[in-house]
């Protein structure tokens, strides 16, 4: 489009940013917009720079709760915008989308929020969750459009009076870049190697991954069960406890957190998450399509859009690591030939529904209607 504009994109992380989101800063870059890159500082911000963008620090973190420091957050996302006076924010993960989205609606200016998922925080105390909604109808009612990952999580927030149809736009999650995640070969295993990839949660099912590897292993002494992701502290985690007596049995095999997913992915003969975390669309489960991997994931919001049941892999009840290990057991009992046209079948769906390419022409056909003269700004 003819005359660029400025865009601030942010999100709760700046390794977020560079991992997740260049395809959307160099489409913006393409469009001749100049980028302002709005999150915590950390050591990712150089290669975003590097790319052309401007980087504004935000003082922030995932897990604060303190009504106190909250507000300072916003208090100071309301200065850095009117500072920066951009022509439409882009936003990403809850906090930022709650607490720009408010400094956008007192600025007028566009804003353009995806939801990836619900989060924790719908699973808090009733009084926690009515303040949490309150602050989204704030944020998010006169947005320029709001992106869903779910069908299910559109369907909630407009049924809570959040935003509206017309002003909102199904993504399939965050699209997975198909050149960087390419098919690769099934491994020849005699026996399957499955992996799971997710932080450390109790949420995303890793108890129910290690009693369901222990069912498995009954039956297929032989199967491997990796486990990656990052751990932190808070009730909300495994304890560490469990995770090394699982290790020390040969149940699950911890290798923490890894930079480079894809020499995991395609090790093994499948990926799991048996997550009931209110998820987005796992991007987890979306790479390993794309590398060509069978997926058993529980039938819920966003992960049960990742599988064709019976054809690219299988799911799950949530909470049930008995149903969990029936299907890692039938996954086990394929033939290769089969395993390997349930992966070409998953590469297949990758190509279709999850091509980041789509997400990048939504963004831009929703980013050029919020910032045409006839419908840019809202006060």
């Amino acid at each position: 489009m003819s005359g660029g504009k400025h865009i601030v994109v942010t999100v709760n992380a700046a390794w977020n940013l560079l991992n997740y989101r260049t395809g959307i800063i160099r489409m913006l870059q393409d469009e001749g917009h100049r980028v302002t890159l709005l999150a915590p500082r950390d050591d990712s911000a150089p290669a975003l720079e590097a790319l052309g963008c401007d980087f504004e620090h935000i003082a922030m973190t995932r897990r604060g709760k303190s009504p106190v420091t909250e507000a300072g957050v916003v208090a100071n996302a309301y200065r850095t915008l009117r500072r920066l006076r951009p022509d439409a924010v882009i936003s990403f993960t809850i906090k930022n989308n709650i607490y720009t989205g408010i400094a956008c609606r007192l600025l007028g200016i566009p804003f353009l929020p995806n939801v990836s998922g619900r989060g924790a925080v719908f699973q808090e105390p009733g009084l926690t969750v009515r303040a949490v909604l309150a602050a989204y109808r704030l944020a998010f009612n006169r947005a320029a459009c709001v992106f869903y990952q779910n069908p299910e999580d559109r369907a909630f927030f407009l049924d809570h009076g959040i935003g509206s149809l017309d002003r909102s736009t199904l993504l399939p999650g965050s699209g997975v870049d198909l050149d960087k995640f390419q098919a690769a070969p099934m491994p020849a295993h005699d026996s399957p190697t499955f992996l799971m990839i997710a932080r450390v949660l109790r949420d995303k099912g890793v108890a129910e991954y290690a009693a369901a590897a222990r069912a498995v292993q009954a039956r297929h002494p032989k199967a491997r069960f990796v486990l990656i992701g990052g751990h932190g502290t808070g009730p909300e985690y495994m304890p560490e406890t469990d995770l090394a007596a699982w290790q020390a049995v040969g149940v699950i095999d911890y290798l923490g957190e890894v930079g480079d997913v894809r020499p995991l992915i395609a090790e093994a003969d499948a990926v799991v998450l048996p997550s009931y975390y209110l998820e987005g669309t796992p991007r987890a489960l979306i790479e390993a399509a794309a590398m060509g991997r069978p997926i058993v994931t529980t039938d819920t919001a966003g992960c049960r859009d990742t599988v064709a049941p019976g054809a690219t892999g299988f799911l799950c009840q949530p909470r049930d690591a008995g149903d969990l290990a029936e299907k890692l057991n039938a996954f086990a009992d394929l033939t290769p030939e089969a395993r390997v046209a349930m992966g070409a079948a998953s590469r297949k769906r990758a190509e279709t529904l999850f091509d980041e390419r789509i997400v990048i022409d939504a963004y831009r056909t929703a980013l050029r209607a919020a910032l045409a003269p006839q419908t840019g700004g809202s006060g």
